[in-house]
């Protein structure tokens, strides 16, 4: 069985704990593209969502990650996200 969780923002530490304790997946949005992302999301920067996701994938952890259209975002910025999304 597989084990998924959301949690938010993550250590590297904290997603080590998480694998040790049996967890195989992580899922952590990303939102928007990097560049439309000031315009939505105020408390974190878009570093900090890919430090998580880094952290998660350095752990060992599935990675499970995605946006949200339709917030006032361009073509260009909905290609942003899907490409950031595949790395």
């Amino acid at each position: 069985m597989e084990v998924c969780t959301t949690l938010g923002m993550l250590t590297p530490e904290q997603a080590r704990a998480l694998k040790n304790a049996g967890l195989s997946a992580y899922n952590h949005n990303l939102d928007t593209s990097r560049e439309f992302y000031p315009s939505v999301i105020t408390t974190r920067s878009y570093e900090d969502r890919l430090a998580t996701l880094q952290a998660v994938r350095e752990a060992g952890i599935s990675v499970c990650s995605g946006g949200i259209l339709g917030l006032g975002e361009k073509d260009e910025d909905r290609v942003g996200l899907i490409w950031e999304v595949a790395r």
